[in-house]
């Protein structure tokens, strides 16, 4: 699913949702599209308390996750059994 999809999909199904879960298992890498689009829902969960989980990150997302700072903003389990989670207010 591309991010514009994926992202007007979220939009219409996110009323009165608590949390998010998206297995990465297939997902090698991800564009700023889709960061953009992973950020727009933290935001938009968060407003009501909600998260979003990823789970099943490769180690090349991971990375990505690293370097900006989503990984201090998502919970996260990668593929190698590594776990982070943010601290929630």
């Amino acid at each position: 699913m591309a991010s514009m999809q994926l992202e007007e999909f979220l939009k219409k199904e996110l009323d009165g949702i608590e949390y998010v879960v998206f297995d990465m298992d297939k997902i090698s890498y991800v564009s700023s599209a889709g960061l953009r689009v992973l950020l727009a829902t933290h935001k938009k969960l968060a407003a009501n308390g909600g998260y979003i989980k990823l789970i099943n990150v490769d180690y090349g997302v991971e990375d990505v996750l690293m370097v900006t700072g989503f990984r201090r903003v998502f919970t996260i389990e990668t593929k190698g059994g590594k776990v982070y989670n943010p601290e929630r207010s």
